[in-house]
């Protein structure tokens, strides 16, 4: 029989000297910031994080791929992504004097191409050794495992206590200013985003396609548990909603799973729709269809006055697609007709797709 040679990489242990300095960096600092990326959650730390985030008295930045890596009433947790990073969040960061990076890559889209102000007094770990430093430049460098990691901090921390009277207060305001962004830029979209979180319980999971409103959830989502919002963040792999929850799912076969794609996104592999059925893979698709690639679009008009072209999209009846693959087919075209049509296909537990008709977009020539 054929046996991988493949083994898995020894985590190795964190540096006491390393951590010891990076306790006094933060123990030290008047306004701690913590940036917590998808290694926290990769390596089952998120209680821990939760815990040291209390233990400093320090906000918690999470990213369009580690926002479930602390559920959004966590009161030390602010998720934002590059979509949604505005003066206001650039400030709330500048007023931070110490930060530690953990777990994250800090790559482009995350740090909105590097503009993310972050403190010049930084420690990061990470068990990659090649991202340490690489896009920041960081005082204390350690090569671990985030949950080793955490866990030593904690222990070297011990009892350290402090206040920080007015933390939670700047903590809600910059919540606040995301929210207000995502509205500004979204409108009454967002409505149909609230409507998928009515709908979908607890322990579901969403997969988020790059798309309008998966750009959104980026920002506004709320999560309750680790491993409950996939997004394919800067890699810009559109196409990618359905994929990722067939995996998912098949992961997972007894928790909810919706995938949350864009017309155009979805007409690049609507034969998955085939795999979910011969596989009895019970994903939902709510596709918002306003037959554009609204990002391109979007794009073409700020940058090129209105000039337009391989945009607008010819839009197949998607219900009756669906059907056509053997799996569950609707439309909808409002915020509750959409949490009703999605909270009864995620409790058949068959592969549906809803599709939501998106109010008309005025675009100026």
């Amino acid at each position: 029989m054929w046996k991988s040679k493949l083994r898995p990489r020894a985590r190795p242990r964190p540096d006491p000297i390393t951590i010891a300095a990076i306790v006094r960096l933060l123990s030290r600092a008047e306004r701690p910031l913590i940036v917590a990326g998808a290694g926290v959650t990769a390596a089952s730390a998120n209680e821990a994080l939760a815990r040291l985030a209390e233990r400093l008295q320090a906000p918690v930045l999470l990213g369009a791929k580690s926002r479930d890596a602390l559920p959004s009433a966590f009161p030390f947790g602010l998720a934002v992504s590059g979509y949604g990073l505005s003066e206001g969040i650039y400030d709330f960061v500048r007023r931070h004097d110490a930060a530690l990076v953990i777990g994250s890559k800090l790559g482009d889209q995350r740090t909105a191409h590097g503009r993310l102000p972050l403190p010049r007094t930084l420690a990061q770990i990470d068990l990659d050794p090649a991202e340490l430093g690489l896009r920041y430049s960081a005082s204390l460098k350690l090569e671990a495992d985030a949950g080793t990691a955490i866990d030593a901090l904690l222990e070297q921390l011990g009892d350290f206590h402090v206040e920080r009277p007015r933390l939670l207060d700047d903590i809600e305001a910059a919540r606040r200013e995301i929210a207000a962004t995502a509205r500004s830029g979204y409108g009454t979209d967002l409505d149909f985003l609230a409507a998928v979180r009515e709908a979908l319980p607890h322990d579901g999971i969403v997969a988020a396609d790059m798309t309008a409103l998966g750009y959104a959830a980026a920002d506004v989502f709320p999560v309750h548990a680790p491993r409950t919002f996939i997004h394919s963040s800067e890699l810009c792999t559109i196409g990618c909603g359905l994929p990722l929850a067939l995996g998912a799912k098949a992961a997972a076969p007894n928790r909810p799973v919706a995938a949350l794609c864009g017309d155009g996104g979805f007409l690049l592999n609507p034969g998955e729709l085939a795999s979910a059925v011969q596989e009895k893979l019970g994903v939902v698709v709510v596709l918002c269809n306003d037959a554009t690639y609204t990002a391109v679009k979007h794009a073409q008009h700020t940058r090129f006055e209105g000039r337009y072209i391989a945009t607008d999209l010819r839009a197949p009846d998607y219900a009756m697609m669906a059907r056509a693959f053997g799996a569950d087919g609707v439309r909808v075209d409002s915020p509750d007709a959409l949490r009703d049509a999605l909270a009864a296909a995620l409790a058949a537990n068959r592969p549906a797709l809803i599709e939501v008709t998106m109010p008309a977009r005025q675009w100026s020539r």
